[in-house]
């Protein structure tokens, strides 16, 4: 009896872990209220925040992207793969001039089991200064939008 029912605690205590370590897009906007993003601030208008944000999260394997302009922000998951369970990943785009927007990152993991996201605050940060540099290089943002 004691060798059946062993097996079955040790199948229960993993599946709470799964259902009750999940987190949600609202975590996500509980992190952002409570100030948990990551805020970077760039020098370029909003819309060129947003096509640069939006191709970062494409080229990083996200999935569809939920847009809320009218709040400024975004929401998008990645799925699972075979390091992690999946990304939850916010990203608000606030102007604070015609030519200066910041832009505020929250990413969680799906399930607090997964060792990894698959891309973090700083990642995405990171990301996007990468591209903002490669689209000045290309000619089509002039220079001064990489100097910090």
């Amino acid at each position: 009896m004691t060798r059946i029912c062993r097996p079955f605690k040790i199948i229960l205590l993993i599946l709470c872990l799964f259902i009750f370590g999940c987190s949600t897009m609202s975590d996500v906007m509980v992190a952002r209220e409570n100030g948990e993003s990551i805020s970077e601030v760039y020098k370029i208008n909003e819309e060129i925040a947003w096509e640069v944000a939006k191709k970062v999260v494409r080229q990083e394997g996200f999935g569809p992207i939920e847009e809320t302009r009218k709040e400024h922000y975004f929401v998008t998951t990645s799925d699972i793969s075979a390091l992690e369970y999946g990304t939850l990943l916010g990203v608000w785009i606030e102007p604070i001039s015609k030519n200066e927007t910041r832009i505020s990152v929250v990413s969680k993991r799906k399930a607090f089991t997964s060792l990894i996201t698959n891309l973090s605050e700083e990642g995405f940060h990171e990301e996007f200064f990468k591209e903002l540099k490669f689209q000045v290089k290309q000619g089509r943002l002039p220079a001064s939008v990489v100097t910090k």
